[in-house]
């Protein structure tokens, strides 16, 4: 019996979801297909037509052989923040990613980043030399980007000798290295938290149509009211009406949190392990008294390659304030070193969102920490349920 090669091997709470597999396959019979909490996973559509050519195996990153050795030591640890403050605001931190953008951009070259889709039902890779097209990569989305023909745009633009900068999450950046390389491809890796699911991301904006009444025009997870922290959400109505609230209060928020990709509970790429020239962040542990701190964000930058050096140099004049950040507080982002854990409840919230929406899941959820907390009679937690039930909805 011939060897099994495809990406079936690949164990299903291991795939991270690039869908590089759908991408490269020659017969074009791999594709994503989405589990029961909204991630894609690749399927074999047609198994007869299925070549065994290896294809689709031998380009995964989450294959053991692809995984690169961890890095001992970066090149530098910077810490980062633009002096515009109008850039520093609409940025999610300090406004690295955007002052890459803007400089490259001015190069003629092409950037890749995450956009919302039109409906805000998802989000997707995009890539482009318009600065008007760009402008909407901003911002950390925490959902799960669609590929769709970004490997091949990519890889054509490439070709024709341009330059390309490549800003996403770990894994896809080691699935683009998989796929194709080049002196004129620059790659900048997200610090991940593990981003949760189209299907909660659009069952989060059908609550907030639902309750206000009105379309949801634009959508940020990552809107500085005030300054950096805390970190809050604006939502725009197509009635004209804003709303402001703190991202880890809104259902999404702890949706965020309780829903993530298997494989992001024992992420391949953390601490050192990386293929990107640049890591980039939030810098959270900034220290005040040693100047790394400014209230409306700071960035932190690990320096991975030469050619992460190379781009750090261009950014280095009088528009940005940068220097070399504390090593212990560089690490302490915990989701650069390690994966977070996984959440109790996470299939039951799953079940109760895709029945009954994601408030009712997220006050679900809310009740049963309540009396998980404390050791009540069991008629002292029915009142309970009916009171925060009542209060919750009112």
């Amino acid at each position: 019996m011939m060897k099994l090669m495809n990406i079936d091997l690949i164990p299903y709470k291991k795939c991270c979801g690039c869908e590089l597999c759908a991408t490269i396959c020659p017969q074009e019979i791999i594709e994503m297909k989405a589990d029961d909490a909204g991630f894609l996973y690749p399927q074999i559509i047609n198994k007869d037509k299925c070549a065994n050519c290896g294809r689709c195996l031998s380009c995964c990153p989450i294959k053991s052989e692809n995984i690169p050795d961890k890095i001992e030591s970066r090149i530098s640890e910077l810490y980062f923040w633009v002096r515009n403050e109008k850039e520093l605001l609409s940025s999610s931190s300090g406004g690295l990613a955007s002052h890459l953008y803007r400089t490259l951009l001015a190069d003629g070259a092409y950037i890749v980043g995450v956009e919302y889709t039109a409906d805000y039902t998802g989000a997707q890779y995009a890539i482009s030399k318009d600065f008007s097209k760009v402008e909407k990569f901003k911002g950390s989305k925490y959902v799960q980007a669609r590929k769709h023909r970004i490997y091949q745009e990519i890889k054509q633009v490439l070709s024709r000798g341009n330059k390309v900068l490549f800003i996403g999450l770990p894994c896809e950046v080691a699935a683009l290295k998989m796929y194709t390389d080049s002196d004129n491809l620059y790659t900048c890796e997200l610090i991940c938290h593990g981003p949760t699911s189209s299907d909660v991301f659009s069952s989060y904006i059908a609550y907030l149509e639902k309750r206000s009444g009105s379309r949801v025009v634009y959508y940020t997870s990552r809107f500085k009211n005030l300054h950096w922290k805390p970190v809050c959400s604006l939502t725009v109505y197509s009635d004209g009406t804003k709303q402001v609230q703190e991202f880890a209060a809104t259902e999404l928020g702890k949706a965020f949190q309780i829903v993530k990709r298997y494989s992001c509970y024992n992420c391949a790429y953390k601490n050192g392990v990386t293929l990107s020239d640049l890591t980039i962040g939030d810098f959270h542990a900034a220290n005040l008294s040693r100047g790394e701190y400014n209230r409306n964000g700071v960035s932190i930058c690990l320096v991975n390659t030469a050619k992460g050096e190379f781009l750090i140099e261009k950014l280095a004049d009088d528009e940005v304030v940068i220097g070399v950040a504390d090593h212990f507080a560089a690490m302490a982002n915990r989701a650069l070193v390690e994966s977070l854990p996984k959440l109790p409840g996470r299939e039951r919230f799953i079940r109760i969102m895709k029945r009954d929406g994601i408030d009712v899941a997220c006050h679900d959820m809310f009740i049963r920490l309540v009396l998980k907390s404390r050791r009540y009679p069991y008629r002292v937690k029915l009142m309970l349920r009916k009171l925060l039930r009542k209060i919750w909805f009112s």
